[in-house]
């Protein structure tokens, strides 16, 4: 019989009344002095640094034209709804003074201040002096770190005003350029048009997006680091922006040293093109349902299975106790409930899919059939690994898994209502899941459904995660419950999700973006478990 590690003695659970208690580690702490706070920031930045390799390539013409080129079609997307995202940020300020000192932010990025044109525009002029049409830049599907870094940034610039104002002020290269004062790993740096022109031999018209986001310093010239001292007033304030401002700089950071690897042609992963070259799928503006549905069934297909995961790992027997201590720690922070309350907010209340989500709601959420399901999470890493609640929520996960949280929520929260649905729930088309096998169940949520976790669960033989967890002298008892519930409930979810879609598809222009989330969704995660399986092969003394 397995020994519990670190077990904590069993107690009542908590009723509803009680979990603000305890959670009470998550109320905000002593308010910094604003200097304080802004020292704490800026030493932030100086502890995040960003890698020179996209800069010096685009300033003395050593990438080659078609790895710089797939980096102009990622770059396109990464800024393509950032005045919009700029726009919503300052929408949400609070307060007259702050608005009107904020708001140029939003006529930089439109082209109606200092900018004569939009941005936007012109880096289309930037990818046309390289043979890139608009219309390859809309087809493209940019790499992991560049969806992760454009949801993220919209999820802050849409979410509130601190959360905004950390990714789209502070968080922007000019400000970022004052606390280090070295150029060279910035795109605003000076000169850096010039260079390109001279090394790629464009001519002005070509390079005037860079010239105007090095002139205007990445679009910000506002004194930002004073006026954080403004917005962050409090311990809560502080908190909101603190936490954004951190993990902004973290996703950011991990896109730039993915874009200097595209650049060079090192980059881990080929550009995905869909539909493939040779295939026979009518265009969108021509697709029925039924075809449209067919086609994202090719494309799950199509997906490759990564060739290692992190419950993978730990399965093999290869993982140590510490690196289960990380992938447990981590799964938590995937937790998705919230955002379906945020889908709910999508979808007319009168409609099937509506009260379907509503329903995944109640049962996550612990209304409905069982508690929260989390919560049996949180139980089985205090009660069998002695982790608590505060050590899970205060422990900072990779990156990866801290963008594929702000991913789902851009989607649910914010996305249109066929993109909302699109991005949660679903799996592969029905018709094709027989086929995935154990890769069907979760797709696009890493390795729960890669190593088949939801379906052993199911079968009379002892799931393979329980016989490892016990090969540790960990009890694997609420872990099994956990797992038990989602392969009891997740395949319901998935079916009937499939059903509902044809409701809330009503059009074209629908059935179009439905596609497009679905299949960004699930591209963003495919290197999701990178990060933390360094992290537990290191622990593991496998790196």
């Amino acid at each position: 019989m397995a020994t519990a590690v670190g077990r904590m003695p069993n107690a009542a659970l908590p009723n509803q009344s009680a979990f603000s208690e305890l959670y009470g580690f998550e109320r905000p702490t002593i308010a910094l002095s604003p200097e304080a706070f802004v020292e704490e920031l800026k030493e932030l930045v100086r502890t995040h640094p960003i890698d020179a390799e996209l800069a010096s390539a685009l300033k003395y013409g050593t990438a080659p034209r078609e790895h710089l080129v797939r980096w102009i079609k990622d770059y396109y997307h990464f800024i393509k709804r950032d005045a919009q995202g700029t726009a919503a940020t300052i929408a949400r300020c609070p307060r007259r003074g702050l608005f009107i000192a904020l708001s140029q932010l939003v006529n930089r990025k439109t082209g109606f201040h200092q900018v004569t044109r939009p941005p936007h525009e012109l880096f289309l002029r930037f990818a046309a002096a390289f043979g890139v049409s608009e219309t390859e830049l809309e087809a493209h599907f940019p790499c992991p770190e560049t969806m992760q870094a454009t949801f993220s940034r919209l999820h802050f610039q849409f979410s509130g005003f601190e959360e905004g104002f950390a990714a789209t002020a502070l968080g922007a290269e000019g400000a970022l350029l004052d606390v280090v004062r070295d150029e060279r790993p910035w795109l605003c740096q000076r000169g850096l048009a010039e260079y390109m022109k001279r090394a790629y031999k464009l001519d002005d018209d070509a390079v005037s997006y860079w010239r105007a986001y090095e002139d205007f310093r990445g679009f910000v010239t506002e004194p930002v680091w004073e006026i954080v001292k403004e917005i962050a007033v409090d311990a809560s304030s502080q908190a909101i922006v603190r936490t954004a401002f951190e993990h902004w700089l973290l996703i950011y950071q991990n896109a730039r040293r993915a874009w200097g690897e595209l650049v060079t042609g090192r980059y881990a992963l080929p550009d995905f093109v869909w539909p493939r070259p040779a295939a026979a799928h009518r265009p969108d503006a021509e697709q029925s349902y039924e075809e449209m549905e067919a086609e994202l069934g090719e494309f799950c297909m199509a997906l490759e299975r990564p060739t290692e995961t992190a419950f993978g790992l730990v399965i093999s027997g290869k993982a140590s106790m510490d690196a289960v201590r990380e992938l447990v720690k981590d799964f938590i922070h995937l937790d998705a409930t919230r955002n379906i309350a945020g889908q709910l907010t999508r979808l007319d209340g009168r409609g099937r899919a509506f009260r379907a989500v509503a329903q995944a709601f109640a049962t996550e959420s612990g209304g409905y059939l069982t508690r929260n399901h989390m919560e049996i999470w949180a139980d089985f890493c205090e009660q069998a690994l002695g982790i608590t609640r505060e050590q899970l929520f205060t422990w900072v996960p990779p990156t990866e898994t801290i963008a594929a949280r702000y991913v789902t929520s851009w989607f649910l929260v914010h996305g249109s209502p066929e993109e909302a649905i699109a991005a949660f729930h679903l799996g592969p088309p029905t018709k094709v899941k027989e086929q995935m096998g154990a890769r069907a169940l979760g797709l696009g949520q890493g390795g729960v459904a890669g190593e088949g976790l939801i379906n052993a669960a199911m079968t009379p033989r002892r799931p393979p995660l329980s016989v490892a967890f016990e090969r540790l002298g960990v009890d694997p008892d609420l872990a099994d419950y956990f797992f038990k519930l989602h392969a009891e409930i997740e395949p319901f979810e998935q079916d009937e999700g499939w059903e509902y879609v044809p409701t809330v598809l009503e059009d074209v222009g629908q059935r179009r973006r439905f596609k497009r989330a679905y299949i960004e969704k699930i591209l963003s995660e495919r290197r999701k478990d990178e990060g933390l399986l360094r992290r537990m092969k290191k622990l593991s003394g496998l790196a």
